[in-house]
């Protein structure tokens, strides 16, 4: 269920509402273009924080690896 603002009061309110609970107001809800937008504004969202962050804690990771090999091997040399 997506939640949207109210276009009267600005509440939050279920996608799917015909009446807001808040205030009453008829059919309180985004033209479906509008939706489509938020939806895919959303899906967007989700996608670059799911993957995103993993890629950056990924590459994180892999630099703190290699300052340590690179460590290892000047200490090593010396």
């Amino acid at each position: 269920m997506a939640l949207i603002k109210c276009r009267e009061c600005g509440k939050e309110v279920s996608h799917t509402a015909e009446i807001c609970p808040n205030c009453g107001a008829e059919s309180p809800q985004l033209s479906e273009n509008a939706y489509q937008v938020c939806k895919n504004r959303q899906a967007k969202k989700d996608f670059w924080d799911s993957n995103v962050g993993s890629v950056i804690k990924l590459g994180i990771a892999i630099f703190i690896i290699m300052i340590v090999i690179v460590l290892m091997i000047i200490t090593n040399s010396i």
